[in-house]
């Protein structure tokens, strides 16, 4: 049985691991968990690594593993407790700015992950915000 789409929480097993199961078309890494606003975004992908502190390479290494089975790879952003909002147009252009040239097809210099990601996925948890619809457009 093939599933669609696996979040890789705390605990789980590696990235590598998950897709070499077969089971997952689509696999998030989470989360973005603070962005926007004025804040500078953070990344904490679950007990696998923190790239202020190390340099991720073995889950960038199972990124583009992944990926050459054909299974896609995409950032969360966001989350229940995550620390985010977006105070505007300009702002939400600003976050998606940042979610291209450092996540997808942009190239900025420090990119917190040396692989080019597939997509997105907005797990955006009780916000009411509207700003986010505009992300989406700017990316």
């Amino acid at each position: 049985m093939k599933f669609s789409t696996l979040n890789m929480f705390l605990c789980e097993g590696s990235l590598g691991e998950t897709c070499a199961t077969g089971r997952y078309s689509i696999v998030n890494i989470a989360f973005l968990y603070q962005f926007g606003n004025g804040e500078a975004p953070k990344l904490f992908i679950s007990g696998h690594c923190d790239p202020v502190k190390d340099n991720c390479s073995l889950v960038v290494r199972d990124i583009i593993n992944c990926q050459k089975q054909g299974i896609k790879v995409m950032l969360s952003i966001g989350g229940a407790s995550a620390s985010y909002s977006l105070a505007s147009s300009e702002d939400a252009k600003n976050v998606s700015d940042y979610l291209w040239n450092n996540f997808l097809g942009g190239n900025s210099s420090s990119r917190p992950l040396d692989a080019i990601l597939d997509g997105i996925d907005f797990a955006i948890g009780g916000s009411t915000s509207t700003q986010h619809s505009e992300d989406l457009h700017f990316i």
